[in-house]
């Protein structure tokens, strides 16, 4: 379902015929005129010579242009295939053996370990990211621990591999987290992961302050934010966490506020592909047309699907009620 007022993206392919009407059409008329005005053909030649030159310029365009939209309209739906997978499906966890670590640098996960056990946590377990490794082949061995008080999951991990969109920060080589839910559903989250364009539920607070960020730097900031969500509702309180299986509760009612959210948008936000160009440094009309195809992309998935889609208004940068 679509707003009236909201105009529907063209599929790349109907573009270069849509755009080269007028210039055609400016053509026959100029070409019209220039032979019922000209004195000799030889001077008629002359004067339409140019025409060509310019409607061959002018479909080159248009042709190098749908190119590009087709390769945005790849990207868009490779990029909506990956969230509905990674978001339509439960997270699922299995400890790790020694095996796991053959293609990570364990002494990461020692120095990390001892500094958190300095900070306050202690272990609770090694697990590994079953669902990144069946969707995605992500070896994902994941450290996890509690502070003392039980109000602070900490999460250090590797990937063996992980893929990045271009213009975006280098991967870091170990990523960090803190995470503390509350009473209300809402979770406080901070890392070193690079920032990232993407959109998130507004019951997922997560600061990401990039792969320099100390993991003392992480604590304080994550600290500071968990104290201020304490002060702004203090009828609120912490989830306390002190086991695995209260630590991948946590994570599964985390993933399951994502889902909720990503679902009603076919999984993919025209948004956080308007902010991603953006971020990379395009203009304002082409992130807007990029998003269009990203829009395109989404809505025709959910309605092959029959779901309605949520209408996303172009002009205010966000996504309308349905």
């Amino acid at each position: 379902m679509r707003d009236s007022d909201t105009p529907i993206p063209l599929p790349p392919w109907k573009i270069a015929g849509t755009a080269l009407k007028r210039p055609a059409l400016l053509a026959l008329v100029l070409a019209a005129f220039i032979l019922s005005s000209s004195a000799t053909l030889s001077r008629a030649l002359m004067l339409l010579a140019p025409v060509p030159l310019v409607l061959a310029a002018y479909f080159w365009y248009v042709v190098t242009m749908v190119r590009v939209l087709r390769r945005v309209e790849d990207a868009a739906k490779r990029k909506l295939l990956l969230l509905k997978r990674w978001y339509g499906i439960d997270r699922e966890f299995r400890e790790a053996c020694a095996a796991d670590y053959s293609p990570l640098d364990l002494s990461i996960y020692h120095d990390r370990a001892n500094e958190l056990i300095a900070a306050g946590f202690r272990p609770v377990r090694a697990v590994v990211d079953t669902t990144a490794e069946k969707l995605f082949g992500w070896r994902t061995v994941i450290w996890l621990f509690a502070s003392l008080d039980a109000t602070t999951l900490a999460c250090v991990w590797q990937h063996k591999s992980l893929e990045i969109a271009a213009g975006t920060h280098p991967n870091p080589r170990w990523v960090q987290e803190f995470t503390t839910e509350f009473t209300d559903g809402i979770f406080i989250g901070t890392s070193n992961e690079p920032p990232t364009a993407d959109s998130s539920s507004s019951a997922v607070q997560r600061g990401q302050l990039g792969p320099e960020t100390s993991l003392s730097e992480l604590l304080i900031e994550h600290e500071n934010a968990k104290r201020n969500a304490l002060r702004v509702t203090p009828e609120i309180s912490c989830v306390e966490i002190r086991t695995l299986e209260e630590a991948l509760a946590s994570i599964h009612r985390e993933h399951a506020l994502q889902r909720a959210f990503r679902r009603p948008l076919g999984y993919l936000d025209p948004e956080e592909i308007w902010r991603l160009y953006r971020r990379c440094g395009a203009d304002e009309k082409t992130a807007q047309m990029y998003a269009d195809v990203a829009d395109d992309v989404r809505t025709r998935e959910l309605e092959a699907a029959g779901e309605p889609a949520a209408v996303w208004d172009r002009h205010q940068h966000e996504l309308m009620p349905i």
